[in-house]
This record gives structure tokens, sequence and C-alpha cells, in this order.
């Protein structure tokens, strides 16, 4: 018996969800308006729970790496006491910008370890892009102006 196969907007022909899956938005570059996309607006709760997936993971493999490391602990321990863009900067900091000796971040660590799906391998690859930025407005003009 054959595989199911969906037509595939971005590359024009049919191909197995499990291709689907394993290629979307890192090999193929899927239109918004494709119904298996999970980043398209309409898929929204698809992309929360790829992103609920990612953070399990990722917590899971924190853990890991923290145990007898009373420092770490104990840091993020005191999070509870701080306020929310504290704790952010803390996360975004250790998974994303903090090294190991060998330069290595955690994020490139865990995606080196393996056990994520794409869609959680793309999620984390994004995450780990974002930088801060700051803008200023000087002016609103309305639609009559």
């Amino acid at each position: 018996m054959s595989k199911p196969k969906r037509w595939c907007l971005a590359i024009e022909n049919h191909l197995t969800p499990a291709e689907c899956g394993q290629n979307r938005a890192s090999r193929y570059d899927c239109p918004v308006d494709c119904p298996f996309n999970p980043w398209s607006p309409q898929n929204y709760e698809r992309a929360l729970e790829i992103e609920q997936g990612l953070d399990a993971k990722m917590f899971s493999a924190l853990k890991s790496e923290l145990i007898g490391d009373a420092e770490s602990q104990s840091a993020i321990g005191r999070l509870d006491e701080s306020d929310e863009i504290t704790r952010q900067q803390f996360f975004v900091d250790l998974f994303y910008l903090n090294q190991d000796a060998d330069g290595q971040t955690f994020a490139q660590r865990l995606r080196k370890k393996g056990g994520l799906s794409n869609d959680e391998t793309v999620l984390l690859e994004r995450l780990a892009q974002m930088r801060p930025a700051l803008f200023e407005i000087h002016r609103v003009l309305n639609d009559a102006q």
C-alpha cells in the first residue's frame, strides 16, 4: 500500500507527510497559505504546540547539564524574585549567547545532540538569531495628515 501524499505548494509536487515535516521551512520555502505550514497565521495553535515541545526539551536538557553546577542552580532559583525582563534576559543569555569552553552555545549543543523535530530545529535556529532592536517614534501621523 502506498503512503498518502499531499500537494506541496513550495515544490509544486506531491510528497509524503513525513517528507513535508522533515523539510518544511528548512529545505522548502513554504508559502504562508500552505495548510501544512505551522508558521502561518492560520496554524498559530500548531506553532504554539511546537514551541511548548521545544521548551520542554530545552529545560530537560538544561536540568541534565546543571547537575552538580550549584552556582547555576542557585542563579535559577533566585529568578522567582526577579522581574519578567530580567528572567527573560537570563534565559536568552543562558540558551543562545553564553558559550562553553568549546565555543558552543546551549542551543548549538542541543541541536547537535539531536532528538528535535525539523519544526523544533527551525524554531530553535530562529530564536538563536533574535537580537534586540530599538527604534524611536518621533511623530505619529493619523489618516488625515
